[in-house]
């Protein structure tokens, strides 16, 4: 009896001891090479994928924070309007820069003098030091 229990533990050894073998001969032949470039890749494209879905999650949401927080009330509920109308003022009707005699040298310069603050523009509170430069 004895016997026939080394056997049994000897041959199921052997069965799984040639089958790591297999699986190892397979990792080194071009078949498995290519099989495992293609899962690094897949694994890459992943973590890419994640990453810039992450980012453009992160940028929304710092940009939607920095809306609220910088611009006093949207223009029509649209955050991006304020800076379309700005890059319509710095550009001609063709799309180009406008030259330096075109653009004034200090915008808003006329409205805070109006106003008699010498503050910048923007939603400023009066408890805020960092306005009083």
């Amino acid at each position: 009896m004895r016997r026939l229990v080394w056997m049994g533990l000897g041959a199921a050894g052997a069965v799984l001891l040639a089958e790591r073998a297999r699986r190892v001969a397979h990792r080194y032949t071009p078949a498995g090479v290519t099989e495992q470039v293609e899962a690094a890749g897949q694994r890459a494209g992943s973590a890419v994928q994640g990453a810039l879905t992450t980012f453009r999650t992160a940028f929304e949401t710092r940009e939607k924070d920095l809306v609220s927080t910088l611009l006093v009330q949207p223009e029509g509920g649209d955050a991006r309007a304020a800076l379309r109308r700005r890059h319509d003022e710095d550009h001609d009707d063709d799309g180009y820069l406008a030259g330096p005699r075109d653009v004034p040298s200090d915008r808003g310069a006329s409205a805070r003098a109006a106003a008699g603050s010498a503050r910048p523009p923007g939603r400023v509170d009066d408890e805020d030091g960092l306005a009083d430069f």
